[in-house]
């Protein structure tokens, strides 16, 4: 109760000030209700699973801007939460966040700093994003220094964590998260239909190990993502009526240094190297404004499971998409680099997308193909003859399905269902699972998003 009571005074203060100085002020707010019907969702059903899971998970969130003359701040505060998992009668569940807390001050009209809490989201969100779909969503703490004018924009991020205040000691307890990250990213609109973006990322994670005299120690090894990103459309018609008749989308990203694991011998304190590589290609046709396809694919590196040489396994060569919004790319069902799957086989996915838009609703079918980018063990012949073979690379087709319906301004309702016809090598890859079974997921979601408030300025 006092969280919500500092959150109603903070928000009753900001509007007694909008409305004496010169300045903006908003309240904004989300209310996401999803039940999801998960049977295979996220890994093939194993042999013990019950037939399926059903639950219903919310979220709820306010938000606050104030924007002056030279400065901004915001603020999103929200609630997560499985409906059932708080009783009736409680005086605290302790779920209200802070999701994001920032200010931000303009030097002058192309320079800015930003500094708190807050969501980083890039480009398509592949390596940085803010994994929306994710009730509980993804920020950093971080600091920003910004420049932007008519065709250029520059940030530079800068972030450095520990889980506690400390006094004698730099070690970060936590090994879910980074222990500091940095990077560059600039863009550059060559003309409003072409643009090109830039990114280096430096990511630093704690390296914990045992020296010859038994002593435990650590220090930060760093692995850096550099890459571009470019795009190109051709827009047809004008004003409410244009959109894009055609549209291409590139990337490529390269990944090196070393990562907080050990190599391949037991008694070995050197942490291993990364080399991996990422590529994309996208195309999209509209013949008209209501319909159009997409083709695509993308090839993530990743670690053969047959080369057993010492050589080999003392380097990383799977990509890792770190902080991404990973839920959009490799299928709805998760499978893939959504908390799983990191360093482990790679994956090439060519994948058709088909969307027809109407005024009120539109629905999209997307076909994912998933193949191995190394090898994948086959386990039967290793079972049945001891000798190491790679299965088929081709891991399984994904089908998904979404209908969008926008019931008034500000509310949506949207369903999805997904189904995944994988193959053998897909409980090869992932150690077993009933691959010829049914796998399949669906939802339902209301999405409120109501603009609460804005003062003029």
């Amino acid at each position: 109760m006092k969280k919500v009571s500092y959150i109603t005074a903070a928000a009753a203060g900001l509007l007694l000030t909008a409305g004496t100085v010169s300045a903006q002020f908003s309240v904004d707010g989300q209310v996401i209700t999803r039940a999801d019907y998960r049977h295979g969702f996220g890994n093939l059903i194993q042999k013990d699973d019950q037939p399926a899971a059903f639950y219903i998970e919310q979220r709820s969130r306010l938000i606050f801007s104030h924007k002056a003359d030279k400065f901004k701040t915001f603020f999103s505060v929200q609630d997560v939460r499985v409906w059932g998992d708080t009783a009736q009668i409680s005086r605290a569940d302790g779920k209200i966040m802070l999701h994001e807390g920032w200010g931000e001050y303009s030097f002058n009209n192309h320079w800015s700093t930003r500094i708190g809490r807050q969501e980083l989201d890039y480009d398509d969100a592949r390596i940085l994003g803010n994994l929306d779909w994710a009730m509980q969503a993804r920020s950093h703490d971080a600091a920003l220094i910004m420049f932007s004018d008519t065709v250029n924009t520059l940030h530079i991020g800068l972030t450095y964590n520990q889980n506690k205040v400390q006094t004698n000691t730099t070690s970060f307890g936590s090994a879910l998260n980074y222990k500091t990250m940095s990077y560059v990213w600039y863009h550059r609109n060559f003309n409003p239909n072409m643009g090109l973006s830039v990114l280096f990322l430096n990511h630093g994670k704690q390296f914990n190990y045992t020296n010859y005299q038994g002593v435990q120690n650590f220090y930060t090894v760093f692995s850096q993502t550099a890459g571009f990103r470019f795009t190109w459309k051709k827009v047809e018609g004008e004003g409410k009526d244009a959109y894009n008749k055609m549209a291409l989308n590139a990337a490529a990203y390269g990944q090196f240094g070393k990562e907080n694991s050990m190599t391949s011998l037991a008694n070995d304190t050197t942490p291993k190297s990364v080399m991996g590589m990422y590529g994309a290609l996208e195309f999209t046709f509209m013949p008209s404004k209501a319909f159009g396809f997409t083709l695509g694919g993308e090839y993530i590196s990743g670690n053969s499971q047959t080369d057993t040489t010492k050589a080999y396994n003392e380097v990383n060569h799977a990509f890792n998409p770190y902080y991404g919004t990973n839920h959009k790319f490799n299928g709805y069902m998760d499978y893939f680099y959504v908390g799983n799957y990191i360093g482990q086989t790679g994956l090439i996915n060519p994948y058709v997308k088909v969307r027809y838009n109407s005024e009120n609703y539109w629905v999209q079918a997307d076909v994912h193909y998933f193949m191995a980018a190394a090898d994948i063990l086959d386990d039967s012949t290793l079972a049945n003859t001891g000798a190491i073979k790679a299965a088929s690379p081709g891991m399984g087709t994904e089908i998904d399905i979404t209908f969008n319906y926008k019931l008034t301004k500000g509310v949506n309702f949207q369903f999805g269902y997904s189904h995944m016809l994988a193959t053998e090598s897909m409980a090869f890859q992932r150690a077993g699972g009933k691959y010829e079974g049914l796998n399949n997921w669906a939802y339902a979601m209301v999405i409120f998003k109501p603009g609460i408030f804005k003062s003029e300025k």
